[in-house]
């Protein structure tokens, strides 16, 4: 997989469904196109025909579920010796940061 990432924050400030959500998809989806998962391209269109369809989606279970699966999906674009996740320091502070 061709990885891309960048050390540091993505997201600051924030921990609602409807910034991080949007967000964390263009991320996935820039990454890396031309190696992206199949499934994470189809999660993320799904996630994005949610957010079209559903004016209720952000607090939704659903909507909860899917911000899971995209740290975890983030993670897997992590270069060694990183993770993708909150700053140790600032729970509120999203991105790749050195173990």
């Amino acid at each position: 997989m061709g990885r891309k990432m960048v050390e540091g924050s993505i997201s600051h400030g924030t921990m609602r469904n409807a910034d991080l959500i949007p967000k964390f998809c263009g991320l996935l989806e820039n990454l890396s196109k031309d190696t992206l998962h199949p499934s994470h391209v189809d999660m993320c269109e799904a996630i994005r025909e949610s957010i079209k369809t559903d004016p209720d989606y952000f607090e939704t279970e659903l909507a909860d579920y899917d911000l899971h699966d995209l740290f975890e999906a983030l993670d897997l674009y992590s270069e060694p010796g990183y993770y993708f996740g909150s700053h140790p320091g600032d729970g509120s502070d999203f991105g790749f940061w050195k173990e």
